[in-house]
C-alpha cells in the first residue's frame, strides 16, 4: 500500500517544479515587471507624455527637466492603470526608484544615454552636468527622449507635400487647372453693336418717333419677353410725370 502512495507523491512533485520554473522567469527585480525593457521603453513614453516638467537651460540649450520626488510621486500615484496599454501599477517608493535607475542607466544603439541624465541646479532654470548618475529625490534629472515621433513625423510629411503642391502648380495637369482658369478670365461681355445685331433690330419706321421713344424701342426689343412689361410700365411713367410738369407750368 507504501508504494502507491510514494507513487502518488512523485507525481504531484512535477507540477510543484513547474511553477518554481514558471516563478523563475518572471522578474524579481526591484523595479519588478519594468525589468523588461520592452515595458520599460512604454513606461518612459508614458511619462515623457504625461507627467508635468520644466523648461530650463543645460550647456546652453533648452530641454524638459524634473525634480526625481516628481517621477516617485507620479509612479505611485498610479496614473499607468489609465494610460494607454495600462501599465502595471507601482507599488512602493522603493520600486519607483529602482525605475528611476533603469531610466537613468539605460542605453541607447549609440553607447548613450536613452532616457535621461542627471544634473545640478545652479540657479532657477539653470542646470549643468554632474559626474554622480544614481537616482535620488532630491536629485535633478534633464529628458534626452523626445517621446514618440509618430504624430510630428506625419506632420512633416504634410507640410512638405502642401507646399510642393502650391510651388508646382505651374505644371499641373490641365483638367486640375481648368476650373482654376475659368475662374480667372474675365468674363466677355457683348457690344451693343453685337446685340443689335443678334436680335435683328427692325427700326424701319422708327423716324417719326422722337429720341427718346427711338431708345425706349431698343431698349424693349434688347430686354427678354419677361421684362418687356416693365420696360412698358417704366415708360408710361415717364410719359405720365411728363404730362403732370406739362399741367402744373400751364396751372
Amino acid at each position: 500500500m507504501s508504494a502507491p502512495a510514494a507513487t502518488d507523491d512523485a507525481k504531484s512533485t512535477p507540477p510543484a517544479s513547474a511553477g518554481a520554473a514558471t516563478t523563475a522567469t518572471t522578474h524579481d527585480g526591484p523595479a519588478g515587471a519594468y525589468e523588461d525593457p520592452e515595458l520599460l521603453h512604454k513606461l518612459a513614453d508614458t511619462v515623457r507624455r504625461t507627467m508635468k516638467i520644466r523648461n530650463g537651460v543645460l550647456q546652453e540649450t533648452r530641454v524638459d527637466y524634473f525634480k526625481g520626488t516628481k517621477l516617485i510621486k507620479y509612479l505611485t500615484a498610479d496614473p499607468l492603470s489609465k494610460a494607454d496599454g495600462k501599465l502595471p501599477s507601482v507599488a512602493s517608493e522603493e520600486q519607483a526608484i529602482a525605475i528611476g535607475n533603469l531610466l537613468l542607466r539605460a542605453k541607447g544603439e549609440d553607447g548613450q544615454p536613452k532616457y535621461f541624465i542627471r544634473c545640478d541646479k545652479v540657479k532657477p532654470r539653470i542646470l549643468e552636468l554632474t559626474t554622480k548618475q544614481d537616482y535620488e529625490e532630491l536629485g535633478y534629472y534633464a529628458w534626452i527622449y523626445e517621446g514618440s515621433q509618430t504624430l510630428s513625423n506625419f506632420m512633416t510629411f504634410l507640410i512638405i507635400a502642401g507646399f510642393l503642391a502650391i510651388t508646382c502648380f505651374p505644371i499641373w495637369p490641365h483638367f486640375l487647372k481648368s476650373d482654376k482658369d475659368n475662374i480667372d478670365k474675365p468674363k466677355a461681355y457683348p457690344s451693343y453693336e453685337e446685340l443689335l445685331r443678334e436680335s435683328e433690330l427692325d427700326l424701319a419706321g422708327t423716324d417719326s418717333l422722337s429720341d427718346e421713344e427711338r431708345g425706349d424701342s431698343v431698349i424693349d426689343s434688347l430686354l427678354g419677353e419677361d421684362e418687356e412689361e416693365e420696360a412698358a410700365d417704366a415708360a408710361q411713367d415717364r410719359k405720365a410725370a411728363a404730362t403732370a410738369e406739362e399741367k402744373e407750368e400751364g396751372g
